[in-house]
């Protein structure tokens, strides 16, 4: 099946574009990005590109989810059912994450919200910083409904993506560096067709 990233907005003439695709020009755009921002941040380096490289792969994983397929392909200007960031966060969180996948889940967390209120998240709790624990369908959390689905969005991602370079991870220390959350998010972000 060909999964969505993107309903085609035809009276602006632009046509949908494919999960397979958008993912695949993130990950080749970012990258980039990151390598070029590398140049003036030789402290970083490591971490910067396997956070991106990360953070691109993994962004709109939740779009795969079948209620948001569902907005996509009929493209009646609703807007996705369920919070498509969530499932991305989740993914890099899943287990003891390294230096490069947690400040890769904060970037997805904040790609279109920004950079999160951390005085906020902290007081959350253990599995819900940076989870949207808004309810969702069926009264359940959607960080609940995201851990519920999660490995049918893996798999599905799986099947779609598959041309990409190999992911590097740093295990290094997560810098409390508010410059590297920026740039991170901003590699992530800075694409010249603002398809994000």
């Amino acid at each position: 099946m060909r999964y969505l990233a993107h309903s085609a907005r035809p009276n602006r003439g632009i046509p949908e574009q494919g999960y397979r695709d958008h993912i695949e020009n993130v990950v080749g755009d970012a990258v980039g990005n990151a390598d070029r921002a590398a140049a003036y941040s030789a402290k970083f380096v490591d971490l910067l590109r396997a956070t991106v490289r990360l953070a691109a792969e993994f962004h709109d994983l939740g779009k795969l989810d079948e209620t948001n397929q569902e907005v996509l392909r009929t493209n009646r200007g609703q807007r996705l059912k369920l919070n498509h960031v969530d499932a991305g966060v989740a993914h890099l969180l899943r287990d003891v994450p390294r230096g490069s996948e947690l400040l890769a889940a904060v970037s997805v967390f904040s790609h279109h919200i920004g950079l999160p209120a951390w005085a906020f998240e902290r007081t959350r709790g253990a599995g819900r910083i940076l989870r949207d624990t808004e309810l969702a369908m069926g009264g359940v959390a959607l960080n609940d409904l995201t851990n519920q689905r999660l490995d049918v969005y893996r798999k599905r991602h799986g099947e779609s993506v598959h041309a990409l370079p190999p992911i590097s991870t740093s295990e290094a220390k997560l810098a409390v560096d508010p410059l590297l959350w920026r740039l991170a998010l901003s590699c992530l972000v800075s694409r010249g067709c603002g398809s994000l």
